[in-house]
């Protein structure tokens, strides 16, 4: 975050735009991923003087805080422009206009991307999944007592959600009413129903049946207690893309700090990396319909739109012993059918 933060200080003295472009395309190799940080860069930057003048001449009597909504790329019907009036002046100076993506370079991002996915499978990552299981289990059990960024880091192994999506507010973990009573091979204490999902490219959001490591009822015991740990970053009015940079900038780091901090947790490399590890759990410990891939089970329980996202998310050893993890369900989640079968 501290470099993001210079990146916005050096375009607010009027670096160009194009040299600050080059130093963070230097440090995040993806698309998704440069494009993001550029958002946040723009979010933590000051807007021109002239867009501020026009913004505040058109919304006289607006209070400040709906000011500054507008100034941090909110909308408002009264800065629409009337009859013979010019439109709003850019929102930001001129040295932000290289500050952006060609398409040269999108396309330059998506093959390092690719690149970069194929380093990421040379080798795997190796943990000791027995006790990283166990050990987050046991911080559940206990959500009362355990520090808040250990609870949140132990839930978002055990669900492989993200931080945003476990700390942020805006998703929804619940129960799964399924089929049994929680002892078959069914075993809906072990499924829950997921809605708010981050990355999603559809603005309808029905929700989706997950697998999860731990009681489904200790995991919704757990997300009360973070709830009550992490009050939201963000304002009500806030668009959703708004809501997770504001968390990720509140709490990312600090998250980071903390699972480095523990010696269980840090084998993992960093907070995102749970997901990888949750994924390649719901491999060995369920048994899935149709005997599927491990990157198509991937896919279906991290939400992926494809396959290709979901291969760097195999990537881990799960240290000697695991396959003799007990097993949770044979058939936790029938996965969807492909599209032209």
């Amino acid at each position: 975050m501290d470099f993001l933060r210079e990146c916005a200080k050096r375009l607010d003295a009027g670096e160009d735009g194009a040299a600050v472009l080059a130093d963070v395309r230097a440090r995040y190799a993806t698309l998704n991923g440069v494009q993001q940080k550029l958002s946040v860069v723009r979010s933590l930057a000051s807007v021109s003087s002239a867009f501020e003048s026009e913004v505040r001449r058109r919304m006289p009597d607006a209070g400040e805080a709906d000011v500054q909504r507008v100034l941090r790329g909110g909308r408002d019907a009264r800065l629409k422009a009337t009859d013979g009036e010019p439109p709003l002046p850019h929102r930001f100076p001129e040295n932000f206009k290289a500050f952006s993506l060609t398409l040269a370079e999108q396309k330059q991002c998506k093959a390092l991307a690719g690149q970069a996915r194929m380093r990421k499978t040379c080798s795997r990552i190796g943990v000791d999944g027995r006790e990283l299981l166990a050990y987050c289990r046991r911080i559940v059990d206990c959500a009362e007592r355990a520090h808040p960024a250990r609870l949140a880091l132990a839930v978002m192994l055990l669900t492989g959600r993200r931080m945003v999506e476990v700390i942020g507010g805006g998703s929804e973990l619940a129960a799964h009413d399924g089929d049994g009573d929680g002892d078959g091979d069914g075993c809906p204490r072990h499924l829950m129903l997921f809605r708010g999902q981050a990355k999603r490219r559809s603005a309808i959001d029905n929700g989706y049946v997950i697998p999860v490591l731990h009681d489904s009822a200790a995991l919704v015991h757990a997300l009360s207690a973070i709830a009550g740990h992490f009050p939201p970053a963000y304002e009500a009015t806030d668009v959703k893309q708004v809501r997770n940079q504001k968390t990720s900038r509140k709490y990312q780091s600090w998250l980071s700090r903390n699972l480095h901090a523990d010696e269980t947790l840090r084998s993992v490399g960093r907070p995102h990396a749970l997901r990888a590890v949750y994924a390649c759990m719901c491999v060995s410990l369920f048994e899935f319909v149709g005997d599927p891939a491990p990157c198509f089970i991937t896919m279906n329980v991290l939400g992926h739109a494809c396959l290709e996202e979901s291969l760097v998310y195999s990537t881990v050893n799960l240290g000697p012993g695991f396959e003799s993890e007990p097993k949770l369900g044979t058939t936790p989640i029938e996965l969807p059918r492909l599209a032209n079968e």
